[in-house]
């Protein structure tokens, strides 16, 4: 797995990586589904 650092943090993080972090209410199943179906399209 390749790994690229995160800004000036010092952290890597992989090159496959998707956000989980919720900034409001929980996410209901077909937003879920919509996001993950965007972020695998190339």
């Amino acid at each position: 797995m390749e790994y690229r650092d995160l800004g000036r943090t010092g952290v890597q993080v992989s090159e496959l990586c998707m956000g989980t972090m919720l900034f409001g209410g929980d996410t209901d199943v077909a937003t879920a589904a919509t996001s993950s179906s965007s972020a695998t399209r190339p």
